[in-house]
């Protein structure tokens, strides 16, 4: 279960200025921890939070990773990566050196500093590669069909091999496709996102294959409570963070269309060998350790992200903002409502969210 006194705790987000990083340092603050954020640039669709201490880098410039973690933290989050399913066969070599021997850096930076917990957004969506059964257990076999799935499994084995040397603990959670405000629906990821703009903005749909692929959905909301109830626990482990729900594509634009009340118009191209058919996650396990479930309807979920587009993307473009390194962060003065500052529940994190006409 979660605990709520964080005071004097601190968290660092490595890859924290993206989509899901945005929405854990929402959920940290609300507890009361002091966040850092280490990226290589700003939040989109939010400008700077004079409560967050921004540190601007890369994982692979190892020196300004280590500087950021020598700030007394308790917990790292690692959100970062540099490919998605849909590109990462086409240069695996790229993909090991970016996101597997970059990540070792940082193992070992949290061990240096005695970080207690280390917790890893791994991947659904691509470890278990094409499943013999649904809903997906953390026990089915792993058989990932995509580079990208096959290196979010190789550090899930370097975050055992480090605990078992260090006792560094760890969460591992194989996300589902998390989608939400402030997911970028002019990434090639996302379809919820994605889905949704083309709609309001009346372009053209496109979707690889049939349509019939089955996805699971997890609102980004859940998915930073989530974090924040695995990091602040003392269990280490690998669990499943996903709604329990199959939904396919045609089903979720279908379903986008009746709530939103428009048309669309639809072209379809041929399918990708990287998406599996289906993939659905069994939450269970993460029901009975943290005592967690979702919580947010993908019907309401959809309506959500209609409105956040409608006033933050297709009314308010934002401009980027320029960051440079911070320093320390304010304190919220006391008894301050997050929520009616902008901070209420939302490195680009690679993957984790569904490509828009493929999977996750």
């Amino acid at each position: 279960m979660s605990d709520e006194s964080g005071s004097g705790q601190r968290v660092l987000l490595v890859g924290g200025s993206g989509f899901v990083g945005s929405h854990v340092a929402d959920e940290f603050l609300a507890r009361g921890w002091e966040v850092v954020i280490f990226g290589r640039s700003p939040e989109k669709f939010r400008p700077p939070s004079p409560y967050i201490t921004y540190v601007r880098g890369r994982i692979s410039e190892h020196s300004l990773l280590d500087a950021a973690m020598s700030r007394n933290i308790d917990c790292v989050v690692h959100l970062v990566s540099s490919t998605i399913p849909s590109i990462s066969n086409a240069n695996p070599a790229f993909d090991v050196r970016s996101n597997l021997v970059d990540a070792f850096a940082l193992l070992e930076s949290c061990v240096k500093h005695k970080v207690r917990k280390l917790m890893f957004a791994s991947s659904g969506g691509t470890v278990y590669g094409i499943p013999k059964r649904l809903p997906i257990t953390e026990d089915d076999p792993t058989n990932p069909i995509c580079s990208y799935g096959i290196v979010k499994l190789a550090l899930e084995k370097y975050l055992q091999l480090y605990h078992r040397l260090h006792g560094l603990e760890y969460v591992a959670l194989r996300i589902s496709n998390p989608y939400g405000p402030r997911q970028d629906p002019r990434h090639v990821q996302g379809v919820v996102s994605v889905f949704a703009a083309q709609l309001l903005e009346n372009r053209p749909i496109t979707i690889w294959g049939t349509g019939r692929v089955v996805r699971d959905f997890i609102h980004v909301q859940d998915l930073a409570r989530l974090f924040y109830d695995a990091a602040v626990s003392h269990v280490t482990g690998v669990f499943n963070a996903g709604s329990g729900i199959g939904v396919s594509l045609n089903d979720l634009l279908a379903m986008m269309i009746a709530q939103y009340g428009v048309q669309a118009q639809v072209n379809r191209v041929a399918a990708r060998a990287c998406d599996v058919p289906a993939a659905v996650l069994d939450y269970e396990k993460a029901k009975r350790v943290f005592g967690w479930t979702p919580q947010i309807s993908l019907e309401r979920g959809v309506q959500e992200v209609r409105a956040w587009i409608l006033q933050d993307v297709l009314r308010a473009q934002l401009p980027v903002q320029t960051l440079t390194i911070a320093g320390e962060a304010q304190n919220p003065p006391s008894g301050i409502d997050l929520q009616s500052n902008g901070l209420d529940m939302a490195t680009p994190v690679p993957e984790l969210a569904l490509p828009a006409t493929g999977s996750a």
